[in-house]
């Protein structure tokens, strides 16, 4: 039987979010974050799958001293030997946004920062890395999933943009449709997914 685990946005509404990303940043995320949840209840995907929010990144279990990631996968759906890791984006659908030859521009200007670098996160690529050292013999996809700023609006167009590991992007809809597809039929989540799963919950 599927189950949920966790709270959407946990972490964004804690103290440290607000300082970390400020208030308006942190309140952003989280609507963003219980606007992907309502989706997924819409479209049945917590009656199918298992369904845990807001996830530590585990450690390396081969190496004590590789970097220890303070950052969360904000969804995650499993189902059998399968996970599928999601991070919930709301950017303005004003723009649309992709990647050439692994450079992402917002329309035709790049999204590069002089002094801080490159602005697109490593932190679901860094996520899948970890848990698949973690679950050998268990199948790991990401997905960066944009969901609209506000009811009934439009996410950004986003098919064309990549983020380090070679992970897409896609809009609500298309993201759900590809979690059903990459999930196919749900089945009880396996043993051992399923005691890291509850280790990772925050």
């Amino acid at each position: 039987m599927a189950r949920s685990f966790g709270d959407a946005g946990k972490s964004l509404g804690s103290k440290e979010a607000n300082a970390k990303f400020g208030r308006e940043k942190a309140a952003t995320g989280l609507r963003g974050e219980q606007y992907f949840r309502d989706a997924l209840n819409r479209a049945g995907l917590d009656d199918e799958y298992d369904i845990w929010y807001s996830l530590k990144i585990p450690s390396d279990p081969h190496n004590r001293n590789a970097t220890k990631y303070s950052s969360d996968v904000d969804v995650a759906l499993t189902s059998g030997d399968k996970l599928i890791l999601v991070d919930v984006k709301m950017w303005s659908a004003q723009s649309s946004y992709w990647t050439f030859f692994g450079l992402p521009f917002k329309g035709l200007t790049p999204m590069i920062d002089k002094d801080k670098g490159w602005r697109l996160s490593s932190n679901m690529a860094a996520a899948v890395d970890r848990y698949k050292k973690n679950l050998p013999g268990v199948t790991v996809e990401a997905a960066v999933i944009f969901v609209p700023t506000k009811p009934g609006g439009s996410a950004p167009m986003v098919s064309f943009l990549k983020w380090p590991g070679d992970i897409k992007s896609y809009s609500s809809q298309d993201g759900i449709r590809r979690i059903k597809k990459s999930l196919g039929r749900g089945e009880d989540t396996s043993p051992k997914l399923r005691a890291l799963m509850g280790k990772m919950v925050r």
